[in-house]
């Protein structure tokens, strides 16, 4: 019973000190009144997310008690075997503790950083880890600015150094990004960042093994996070696979700890962008790729879907369904909008996607869905 309730505190121990620390940043009273606690001696001084921590500290002590335990007990005592069995016990639980300690270094590690950041970004996401960070210097048309870099598991992220802060300079996503150390070039040590979606810019270390150990991280990560994407869109391949007919029947949901970015764009999951259960498939989505509602059978009612389950069961399908693109010189059209209807001029059409248009050739880039018909596109509006 004592260690079900040690694994349901290490789980929650996460969200409990990012709990304490929101509420300490929104109301000051609360914050004036946990340092007032800190203060006092019964507290000796120590935070409360120290006294927090204790509990997940707790079993891998237990784990060394009893293996000094075991070193002096003799073979021959009575209570061997009950020692060792709890031993056994105690490990499993160790191991666990372990990796949570581990989880919880990087939560700390991205608490670290986050609270140094002058603007609200939100860092703390599922899944994200720090995995470098430096000094480099960013080459611009005005020369060389210092800037640190944070390198995460997901996201490349650049900041100005101001009186001790951080102040965001940008942040971008690794999908789509590459790196490459240019041959012919004025500036030593300089490696260049290449990326299809956002900015494209070349930076420069104090050393040659600063530039190549940044280079390794990099291409690693980067390597990673496709790996991870191609894996999430073979798995969501599978599921839609299995559904023979949608809305006929209910789908198995899968667990959200799953799903750590959109089964159908690939954008992480954040505090803002939540997940969404597709009840026609079961997939995890953003709210941008399950915009739409349609009649299933097995609800009898209407009730939220995801893209590709609204185009089956309005008829639309089989259709081949084109990736969505942003328009390169527009960073924020990147957002992809869901489709709520289809008009009725979409028949013969032969495929389904989503690109960027303007009326007039004025305003902004608006992410439209559009359907190929004959030797043009037609722009399918909702209604």
């Amino acid at each position: 019973m004592y260690f079900q309730m040690y694994a349901t505190y290490t789980a929650q121990f996460e969200e409990c000190v990012k709990t304490l620390a929101y509420w300490c940043r929104k109301e000051e009273r609360f914050q004036q009144l946990v340092r007032e606690f800190e203060a006092t001696p019964e507290c000796r001084h120590l935070a409360i997310s120290h006294y927090m921590l204790e509990p997940v500290q707790r079993i891998p002590r237990y784990k060394m008690l009893l293996e000094d335990y075991l070193k002096r007990l003799p073979d021959d005592a009575e209570d061997r075997r009950d020692s060792e069995k709890a031993l056994k016990v105690i490990s499993e639980a160790a191991t666990h503790a372990n990796q949570r300690m581990k989880e919880l270094e990087a939560f700390q590690k991205l608490m670290a950083v986050q609270e140094r950041l002058t603007e609200s970004v939100d860092l703390v996401v599922p899944g994200r880890m720090l995995l470098k960070e430096g000094m480099l210097n960013k080459c611009s048309r005005r020369g060389l600015d210092r800037r640190i870099f944070f390198l995460f598991n997901d996201c490349l992220m650049q900041c100005s150094v101001v009186a001790g802060s951080f102040k965001l300079k940008h942040k971008q996503a690794l999908m789509g990004m590459r790196v490459d150390i240019p041959t012919v070039t004025d500036i030593p040590n300089a490696f260049s960042i290449i990326s299809t979606q956002q900015k494209s810019f070349m930076v420069s270390a104090s050393s040659s093994e600063e530039r190549d150990e940044w280079f390794q991280v990099l291409s690693a990560a980067i390597k990673e996070q496709s790996r991870k994407l191609h894996s999430l869109k073979r798995q969501s391949s599978q599921i839609l696979d299995t559904v023979e007919e949608v809305g006929a029947q209910a789908p198995v949901w899968l667990p959200d700890s799953s799903a750590t970015m959109c089964m159908e764009c690939g954008r992480q999951f954040t505090a803002l962008r939540r997940r969404h259960h597709c009840r026609g498939c079961g997939r995890i989505l953003c709210g941008d790729c399950s915009r739409n509602k349609a009649f299933l059978k097995f609800m009898k009612r209407e009730d939220r879907v995801c893209d590709l389950c609204y185009f089956k069961l309005k008829g639309l399908w089989p259709l081949h369904v084109m990736e969505k693109k942003g328009d390169p010189r527009d960073a924020a059209a990147q957002k992809a909008q869901g489709v709520r209807d289809i008009k009725a001029h979409t028949e013969g059409a032969q495929k389904i996607g989503y690109l960027y248009c303007r009326k007039g050739g004025k305003g902004g880039w608006v992410s439209t869905m559009a359907a190929a018909q004959g030797l043009g596109f037609v722009f399918l509006q909702g209604t």
